[in-house]
Parts: structure tokens; sequence; C-alpha cells
């Protein structure tokens, strides 16, 4: 660990493989196991990547990412955040993977260029 600058880690979440209420909980999850990572190895965190589906709901998407801005704050004092990033900046259509269906709508602008709530 000794030659580590920071400490890496992700999310993802969609409605195809958790629950509303687990999707909701997940600044809260991130929050916590930042303040681990950096309590245990002594090293500021860094979330690499965020990936939230709108998929079906994208109310949702945009109340987890309000909630992640709140707790920035809190991120920074109690876990060393350096910063994060989000999964994909435009949804995309084309992409397959474990979430399913979920997949096309992990990005804040939708595959017409327009903004979701989740980009304010």
């Amino acid at each position: 660990m000794k030659y580590y600058d920071f400490i890496a880690f992700q999310e993802m979440r969609a409605i195809t493989r958790n629950s509303k209420s687990d999707i909701l909980k997940t600044p809260y999850r991130s929050l916590e196991f930042a303040k681990y990572l950096y309590q245990t190895y002594h090293k500021p965190t860094f979330l690499a990547y965020l990936a939230l589906s709108s998929y079906k709901n994208s109310k949702l998407q945009t109340e987890v990412f309000k909630r992640y801005s709140q707790l920035l704050p809190i991120f920074k004092k109690e876990a060393n955040l350096i910063g994060f990033n989000i999964f994909h900046y435009f949804d995309t259509p084309q992409q397959v993977g474990y979430f399913k269906e979920a997949e096309k709508y992990f990005g804040i602008i939708d595959k017409n260029g327009n903004r979701k709530g989740s980009f304010y």
C-alpha cells in the first residue's frame, strides 16, 4: 500500500438488479465504504466511477445524484475523497452487460442529447 497514492472504488446500480430502496441507499453505502478504506489504508479515496441507471425511473437517478452532491463535503472530510467520475456521460443504446436493458441508461444525457435531471 505504501506505493499507492489513493484507493479507488466503484458503485453500480440499476433497477434490473437492485431494489429501489437499495439504490436510494447507495450514497450512504459509498460513504461508509470510503470511510472504511480511508481508515484502513490511510490513503485518499476516489470513486472511480458511479453508474446509476435511469432505466424506468429517471427521477430515482436524479435523487441519488442529488444525495451524493449533498454528501460530498462529508466524503471529503471523513474519507478524504479526492474525486469521482460518472460511468457514462451519454446514454449508450448499444451497451450490453450485467444490468441488461438498464445498461443503456447510465448517462446523464439521453441518447438524443437531452440533459436528464441528474445532469444538474
